[in-house]
C-alpha cells in the first residue's frame, strides 16, 4: 500500500484502474515546465527537486488535462504542496513508495487507483520539529540576520474553506504566520505596553534554536533565526537584550590570543558589545554565557557554480577551529534588579574556512539567567552570523567559463551579437546567472556614441535573486526588443532608434554605495543591431 499526503484540487479517487504515466518535460527561457502531451485522463508523477519549483510543474501538468498528479518528495517523509487555482487532484508520496512506483513505469505500462471506499487517517508527520526542506533562508542583501524567529508551517490541520472540506494539511507562510500572529495578540494581551520593536525583541530572545540532525549543532541563524517561538516564555521574561541579534558584516584579520583551545594565529574576528537589562526590580540576576555554535553554511561548490542545497563545514565532533569561538572580555555575573550591564565578546570565524567561497559562520550566544534564590534558569538567546572574509568584495556574477552572461533566444541558447538584429518580430534576451544576490541591478541599452538610451524593460532591479547553475533555468532572462525606459519606476517609454547598440550592466555589490561606481560589478555585451 501506498501512503498519500492529503491532496489538494479535487479528491484524490479513482474507483477504476487509471493510466499512471512519468512525462518528460522541455524548457525555454521564460518557463522550466512544458509538457507537450495530452494527459486528459492520466495520472502524471514527478520528482520534486531544485530543477524546478513544483507549483510550475503542477500548473504546466494540470493544463495538459492530468486528472491527478503524485508528487515523489526526494526528502524523507511526505510533502504537503499548497496551490491554487488546480483543477486536477495532487499528492505527495515519500521517497521509497516513489521508487517503486517509477521502476513500476520503467517495467512497463503501469495504472493507479485510490478508490471512494478507502477510509483516510491522519498521522504524525516523521519530520515534526525539524527546519522545513522549503523554509526561506537567509541572509539579506545587506547581511542582516534573517529570518528572526521559526513558526510551525509544515503539514498542519487547518481550517480551509466549506466547500473544500472545511479542514485540510497545508505547509508555508499561510501556517507559520497565523502562529506568529497568534503569539503576538497573547503577548499583547498579557503586557500591553510593550512596543512592536519590544515584542520582536521578547519573542526573538526567548525563542529555542532547533537543531540540525545532520550536522548534530543548532540551525544556522540564516536559517533557523533565533529560534522555534515559545510564547509562554516571552510572556514570563524577566530580561531584554540589546541588540537581539548579531549580524556581523565584516570581521578583522589579525592576531588573537588567549581564546582556549585554539593557539594565537592570524584569525578573522567581530567585537562587539551586548547590553543585557534586568527588568526584575525585586530580585539580582545571575549570569552565566554559553557559546552554542552551528555549522557554517556556503552556496558555492569549489568551482564557483551554486549549490542549492547549502553545504555545511563543521558541527559536532568537529576538529578544533572547525566552529566558530567566543572570548568574553567583560562579562559582569550578576546584574542588580531593575539595572542594566554591558558585556564585551568577541566572535571568533573558523579557522578552516576559504574566504573565497562564500562561507558564513554562525551559531547562538546563550545568556543563562536565574533570579536571587530561585533553582530554575531561563535561556535567552542572541544569533550571530556572518562571512568569513570581506563579503562586499564577492563578485556578484557566476563565473564567465559557465558561459554567462550573454545574449541569448528563448530558448536559452546564445545569439552571436554581430549578426543579431533586432526587429518587431525578433527580440533576444539578456542572459543573466546571479552567484550574490545584488541590492541594485541596472541594465541599459547605449549606443555606439556611448551615450545611454534607457533601461531595459525590468533593468532597474532592487533585490536581484540569484540562480542555480545545476538548474533547468540557469540564469535571469530580461528581454531586449527595442524598448527603454527614461526612468527608475519604469514609467516611461521610448523605441530605440536603428542603430548599433550594446548593453551595460551593473550589479551593486552587498554593503556598497549606490553613488560609488567601484561598488558595482560590471559587464558589457558585444554590439547588436536594432532594425
Amino acid at each position: 500500500m501506498t501512503t498519500l499526503s492529503t491532496s489538494i484540487g479535487s479528491v484524490f479517487e479513482f474507483d477504476s484502474e487509471t493510466p499512471l504515466v512519468a512525462p518528460t518535460f522541455t524548457s525555454n527561457a521564460t518557463t522550466c515546465a512544458i509538457v507537450k502531451d495530452d494527459l486528459t485522463g492520466i495520472v502524471a508523477v514527478f520528482t520534486k527537486s531544485s530543477d524546478c519549483n513544483y507549483k510550475v510543474v503542477i500548473m504546466a501538468l494540470s493544463s495538459a488535462g492530468a486528472a491527478g498528479i503524485v508528487i515523489i518528495n526526494p526528502q524523507p517523509g511526505l510533502a504537503y504542496p499548497t496551490i491554487e487555482g488546480v483543477s486536477s487532484s495532487v499528492v505527495s508520496v515519500t521517497p521509497e513508495d516513489g521508487q517503486l512506483i517509477m521502476d513500476t513505469i520503467a517495467a512497463g505500462s503501469a495504472t493507479i487507483r485510490g478508490p471512494t471506499s478507502k477510509p483516510y487517517d491522519i498521522r504524525a508527520a516523521s519530520e515534526g520539529g525539524q527546519l522545513s526542506a522549503y523554509s526561506s533562508m537567509g541572509p539579506d542583501p545587506y547581511l542582516d540576520l534573517v529570518p528572526h524567529v521559526l513558526a510551525p508551517g509544515g503539514n498542519i490541520y487547518s481550517t480551509f474553506p466549506i466547500k473544500y472540506g472545511s479542514y485540510f494539511v497545508m505547509s508555508g507562510t499561510s501556517m507559520a504566520c497565523p502562529y506568529v500572529s497568534g503569539a503576538v495578540a497573547l503577548l499583547k494581551e498579557a503586557r500591553p505596553s510593550l512596543t512592536v520593536s519590544e515584542i520582536d525583541d521578547i519573542l526573538s530572545i526567548t525563542a529555542k534554536p532547533l537543531v540540525d540532525p545532520d550536522t548534530g549543532s543548532i540551525e544556522h541563524p540564516y536559517k533557523g533565526g533565533s529560534g522555534l517561538i515559545n510564547v509562554y516564555d516571552a510572556i514570563i521574561s524577566r530580561a531584554t537584550i540589546d541588540p537581539p541579534r548579531l549580524s556581523i558584516n565584516s570581521t578583522t584579520q589579525g592576531l588573537l590570543t588567549g581564546i582556549s583551545g585554539i593557539l594565537a594565529s592570524n584569525m578573522r574576528w567581530s567585537a562587539r558589545s551586548i547590553k543585557l537589562t534586568n527588568t526584575d526590580t525585586a530580585n539580582d540576576m545571575h549570569v552565566t554565557i554559553e557559546n552554542s555554535y552551528s555549522a557554517s553554511l556556503s552556496l558555492y561548490y569549489p568551482n564557483g557554480s551554486i549549490a542549492y542545497t547549502p553545504l555545511t563545514f563543521g558541527g559536532n565532533d568537529s576538529p578544533d577551529g572547525s566552529n566558530p569561538t567566543i572570548q568574553l572580555f567583560n562579562a559582569p555575573a550578576i546584574v542588580p534588579a531593575g539595572q542594566t550591564e554591558e558585556y564585551l565578546i568577541t566572535i571568533v570565524a573558523p579557522t578552516g574556512l576559504n574566504d573565497t567561497n562564500g562561507w558564513f559562520f554562525g551559531g547562538t550566544i546563550e545568556f543563562r539567567l536565574q533570579w536571587g534564590d530561585e533553582a530554575a534558569t531561563s535561556v535567552y538567546g542572541v544569533p550571530y552570523a556572518g562571512p568569513s572574509g570581506d563579503y562586499s568584495k564577492l563578485d556578484i556574477l557566476v563565473p564567465t567559463d559557465s558561459g554567462y552572461p550573454m545574449i541569448g533566444d528563448d530558448n536559452g541558447d546564445p545569439l552571436d551579437p554581430a549578426t543579431l538584429v533586432i526587429t518587431g518580430d525578433l527580440s533576444a534576451f539578456l542572459l543573466v546567472g546571479i552567484a550574490v544576490p545584488p541590492p541594485l541591478g541596472i541594465l541599459q541599452l547605449v549606443d555606439s556614441a556611448n551615450n545611454t538610451v534607457g533601461y531595459l524593460p525590468t533593468g532597474y532591479m532592487k533585490y536581484v535573486p540569484h540562480t542555480c547553475l545545476a538548474c533547468s533555468l540557469p540564469s535571469i532572462p530580461y528581454p531586449i526588443n527595442g524598448t527603454v525606459f527614461t526612468d527608475e519606476e519604469l514609467a516611461n517609454s521610448v523605441q530605440a532608434p536603428s542603430g548599433k547598440y550594446h548593453i551595460h550592466s551593473a550589479f551593486l555589490r552587498p554593503l556598497g554605495d549606490a553613488n560609488n561606481s567601484d561598488d558595482f560589478q560590471i559587464w558589457d555585451s558585444q554590439e547588436f543591431t536594432i532594425a
